[in-house]
């Protein structure tokens, strides 16, 4: 192994997909060579924001789980809940990405013709995959610090052991990470990873997210941040946390090592032997893996020549190589079917962390209400609204969007067909969770005949405004299936049109029942503006998908 090389590997990655100028770039939601500098502003501090208020969700549960382990005599509660968290969170998150960043990656292609060892490329993406997941665990992990300075006070040595916790400690859940896939990849022999690539971590990651908000705010008290219900923390939480430290050691000695040097020499052995093993295994097995993986595309390409040839409708066509491109990535299918199945997920999450009771007694509340059905409808609406199923529509295909130039095709038929299949994949289960809703609530499925069509013509006007912003800066350019749908500005501007769209709606659907009007009106009145910019959000994305297609 080469470490120069290794070196301009990893130099090479970086200045080819430049993601931080990237990134600063397409929040001016420009063309390159244009910009915009008032919505840039807006873009950025609506992040901020956003950064601002989950670093304050962190470390004001942080602070509780603190005070609460100051209760029970284990000040070093709160660092061993971020541990644990980090830990989690990094695992799911990154493994479904494992085998893009180390076997299929596009831009490997370019490095597989180059005089480049195994040893020199795998270690690089090793590195890659550090640089790209590190900001995630450091987001998770430095609230509790800050959170943890009132221990004992900031120093020199408390800084510096900071510093230290936040460098290695995304190594072990990156390196467990790696060493999984490669375990699935040997035991499948590459045939069916994808499938196990995609499944367990989707589903676990975001039972886990939503577990995890749900057991940070159902702690809250009612009169200030600050005020948290320690009374039942300490009979329901304190009795499992205490066990769970006793259980994972490991993740008690990455809290204790900000105050300990012993256990900063015990982390440090611990990450050392970690990494040297899983950086010798991924050498040792990476053109074994390679060749598993790229038999098995082959193996499939073959299986699929019998029909690839048989006539189908340009629609149709098209319908199905939206499926296909979803398909393709792992990271495209846990995002999009995350984004679908919210409301099983969440009744899963709320019936396995005992919050029905709970809900069941704010249903009751809720009822009550005047506007109680438009509230439903609302909430469906906003469930199916925020997603980027449209927004990364165009920039999912990647490189591959220069065939769609080369079709004799129109460009209102690509419109069409993506405006079909977001209403086949959100609007039939909106459809299915609207009519639950009012049957569990009991109110009358009469409702349907004014809450359908709107609701149809509502999320046809969110996507078509959506495929309006990835026509207009299309993110092709991305090696990584993440880039495309995760660190596009495109899906973060289309969550922002829709929440816009949803307060218009509640404007016309509640306020005319608080002010005594008849409602039917404003959503007859919504229903008619609803089709009209429907109408001129269609002809602005052909217009898009036009010139996207002629440039």
């Amino acid at each position: 192994m080469n470490w120069k090389t290794v070196r301009l590997l990893v130099q090479a990655y970086w200045l080819g997909n430049k993601p931080i100028s990237s990134a600063l770039e397409r929040l001016s939601f420009k063309r390159k060579g244009g910009r915009s500098p008032l919505l840039t502003v807006l873009i950025a501090l609506m992040l901020i924001i956003m950064f601002l208020y989950f670093s304050l969700l962190l470390g004001l549960n942080y602070y509780s789980y603190q005070t609460l382990g100051i209760l029970v005599e284990e000040p070093l509660l709160g660092l061993f809940v971020a541990s644990v968290l980090s830990f989690v969170v990094l695992l799911l998150f990154s493994f479904p990405s494992i085998q893009d960043f180390l076997y299929t990656a596009k831009d490997l292609l370019l490095v597989r013709t180059l005089k480049v060892g195994d040893a020199s490329t795998s270690i690089s993406r090793l590195i890659l995959l550090y640089l790209h997941y590190a900001p995630l665990y450091w987001f998770l992990t430095l609230p509790a610090l800050v959170v943890g300075a009132f221990i004992q006070g900031i120093s020199l040595s408390y800084v510096l052991a900071s510093l230290y916790y936040l460098l290695l400690g995304p190594m072990l859940p990156l390196c467990c990470s790696v060493l999984l896939a490669l375990v699935l990849i040997g035991a499948s022999k590459g045939r069916r990873f994808r499938f196990l690539q995609e499944t367990a971590p989707m589903v676990l990651m975001v039972l886990f997210i939503v577990g995890l908000s749900v057991a940070f705010t159902r702690n809250l008290g009612q009169d200030s941040l600050l005020d948290f219900q320690y009374e039942s923390m300490l009979v329901i939480l304190a009795p499992l946390l205490k066990t769970l430290q006793k259980q994972l050691p490991l993740f008690g000695l990455q809290a204790a090592q900000l105050f300990s040097g012993s256990s900063v020499v015990l982390v440090a052995a611990l990450n050392s032997v970690i990494l040297l093993v899983t950086g010798l295994v991924v050498v040792r097995t990476y053109q074994a893996n390679l060749s598993r993986l790229l038999s098995n595309q082959s193996t499939r390409l073959r299986r699929r020549k019998e029909v690839a040839f048989k006539a189908n409708s340009r629609m149709a066509a098209l319908f199905k190589r939206e499926l296909v491109v979803i398909r393709s990535n792992s990271s495209f299918l846990f995002e999009l079917v995350g984004e679908l199945f919210i409301p099983v997920i969440l009744i899963l999450v709320y019936m396995l962390t005992g919050v029905m009771d709970e809900m069941a007694v704010m249903a009751e509340v809720l009822t009550a209400l005047p506007f109680f059905e438009q509230l439903v409808f609302l909430i469906m609406l906003l469930v199916a609204n925020l997603g980027m199923l449209s927004s990364t529509s165009v920039s999912r295909q990647g490189r591959m969007f220069v065939f769609d130039r080369l079709y004799p095709v129109p460009a209102g038929v690509y419109v069409q067909a993506k405006l079909l299949f977001h209403l086949c994949l959100v609007g039939i289960p909106n459809l299915i969770y609207l009519s639950l809703s009012l049957l569990f609530f009991k109110l009358s499925l009469v409702h349907l005949a004014w809450m359908a069509p709107l609701s149809v013509c509502l999320m046809l006007l969110s996507a078509t405004l959506h495929l309006c912003i990835d026509y207009h800066n299309p993110k092709l350019d991305w090696t990584l299936a993440q880039q495309a749908m995760k660190s596009n500005a495109n899906g973060l501007i289309g969550l922002g049109l829709s929440f816009v769209l949803e307060v218009v709606a509640a404007g016309f659907l509640i306020l005319p029942v608080l002010l005594g009007l008849p409602m039917m009106c404003f959503a007859a009145i919504l229903f008619v503006l609803a089709l009209f910019g429907l109408r001129h959000a269609y002809r602005l994305a052909v217009n898009l998908a036009d010139q996207a297609l002629s440039r």
